[in-house]
């Protein structure tokens, strides 16, 4: 499966970087449309806005579609809560608390739409790797591993003492 979402975030960001320039020449299609222009200079500036957050649901699709064919549904339900709970403070914050407005909304949206995943990411892979290093040196047996190791060091440092008084032995 993870081959096939490698793949996919191959192919969609190949997508995005071939849609890009609509989204970068969006005032100028809106205008070309036959839009007013006050109407085609905000969906331009909001399409300029959205690039980011594009990039971020390259990732959080393709990542959502490959849980849910490992029956993670739960999972998947508690991450869009967690953003929910992340996304309804920081749009309040920019927009109403900072009076950012658009510009705030959209930040809060590219804001909890990376950060989410990010960190998401970044702490089940550091709690994984932890729970595993706790148990395996819970369950390690030191006192062997530390002849072994002296046995297999002792070895080295004789095997290659040997070797040199043998090589200048020959000369």
């Amino acid at each position: 499966m993870g081959i096939y979402l490698q793949r996919s975030w191959i192919v969609d960001l190949i997508t995005l970087i071939i849609l890009l320039p609509v989204f970068i020449f969006g005032r100028l299609l809106f205008t070309l449309l036959g839009q007013e222009e006050s109407i085609a200079e905000r969906a331009g500036f909001v399409s300029l806005w959205f690039i980011p957050f594009l990039y971020s649901f390259v990732f959080s699709l393709t990542i959502q579609m490959y849980l849910q064919a490992q029956l993670k549904n739960k999972l998947i339900a508690w991450i869009s809560v967690l953003q929910f709970i992340l996304h309804v403070p920081l749009s309040w914050l920019f927009v109403t608390y900072f009076s950012f407005g658009l510009p705030g909304a959209m930040t809060a949206l590219i804001i909890s739409s990376w950060f989410l995943g990010v960190w998401i990411g970044m702490i089940s892979g550091i709690v994984c790797q932890s729970i595993a290093l706790c148990v395996l040196a819970w369950r390690t047996n030191w006192d062997v591993q530390v002849l072994k190791a002296s046995e297999r060091l002792n070895r080295f440092y004789l095997k290659s003492e040997e070797e040199t008084s043998q090589s200048s032995n020959h000369a």
